[in-house]
């Protein structure tokens, strides 16, 4: 719905997702260790991606947003991280999900 989801993958999701040109680099609040990147669609609005430690190692984060950080959308934008101060709960495409930055979704991998 738009949960914050870490991958217990020791970054190679990142690897693999980094090198496919439909994924733009950006910026965003949410805290990383590498390069972020975005890519806008009809089904996911936009999904942002990076890296971030967690318990020693380098793991791949990714979290879609209700509404992409681009030009014609800024507002929207902006209205749904006013709901996700005020609710503490991330603003996803299909709803919210108390799965933030330091609460993220874990999952683990059996083969990274």
């Amino acid at each position: 719905m738009g949960a914050h989801v870490l991958l217990l993958d020791d970054g190679s999701t990142y690897k693999e997702w980094s090198e496919n040109p439909a994924f733009k680099t950006g910026r965003s609040s949410h805290p990383s260790n590498d390069q972020q990147y975005r890519m806008s669609g009809k089904l996911v609005k936009e999904l942002l991606f990076s890296t971030v430690k967690h318990e020693g190692k380098v793991h791949t984060w990714f979290q879609l947003e209700s509404h992409p950080m681009s030009f014609g959308h800024v507002a929207l934008h902006m209205l749904a991280y006013v709901k996700y101060k005020l609710s503490g709960r991330n603003q996803g495409p299909y709803g919210s999900s108390h799965h933030v930055d330091q609460k993220p979704l874990i999952i683990p991998m059996k083969n990274p």
